[in-house]
């Protein structure tokens, strides 16, 4: 009896393990793919030339500026602003080698306007460069949107109280930028 029984569970297991599938036909199928390939942008690069001095004449210096070497603008455009000078309060003013006196200057842009000190009690002589702050800085002088070149005109404004030959120093900085 023992060995009809043990004989019976060996089937029962045997049939339990090999039991045939019948499973559906295959069938199709299908999924949506999207890639987006992004192409790394470079950054902008382009050099300018800035003059390295100038020399104010009442009648006007020009001074060139060059850009040259652009690469990787994507629609935006190189602005040339003007970002300080050396005196207080960032006048457009020089001052004498000696002594404390400043001679003032106008910059004419390419598209013919004029930045000059916008404090009027400056120009009449009757204060010191830096009494009072400008509005100017920040401004853009010159925009490049490729390679090219552009004269901002430089012109010393005369005065009574200033004498012939004597020297005046002074610096301007400007700053260069991508923007849109």
């Amino acid at each position: 009896m023992k060995k009809a029984l043990a004989f019976v569970l060996i089937l029962v297991m045997a049939l339990g393990t090999s039991v045939t599938a019948f499973a559906a036909p295959p069938t199709e199928g299908s999924i949506d793919l999207t890639y987006v390939h992004t192409i790394p942008k470079n950054d902008p690069s382009f050099t300018v030339t800035i003059p390295s001095a100038v020399e104010l004449s009442a009648e006007g210096t020009e001074a060139a500026f060059v850009v040259q070497d652009v690469e990787n603008l994507d629609g935006k455009k190189i602005s040339v602003t003007l970002a300080g000078t050396s005196q207080d309060n960032n006048h457009l003013a020089v001052k004498h080698t000696s002594y404390l006196q400043f001679a003032y200057y106008s910059i004419t842009l390419p598209t013919g306007e004029t930045v000059v000190n916008d404090n009027p009690r400056l120009m009449g002589g009757t204060a010191f460069a830096g009494d009072e702050p400008v509005s100017y800085i920040g401004k853009e002088l010159l925009s490049y949107t490729d390679f090219g070149r552009q004269v901002l005109t430089f012109t010393a404004i005369p005065r009574a109280s200033l004498y012939e030959g004597d020297t005046y120093r002074g610096s301007i900085t400007f700053g260069i930028s991508v923007v849109d």
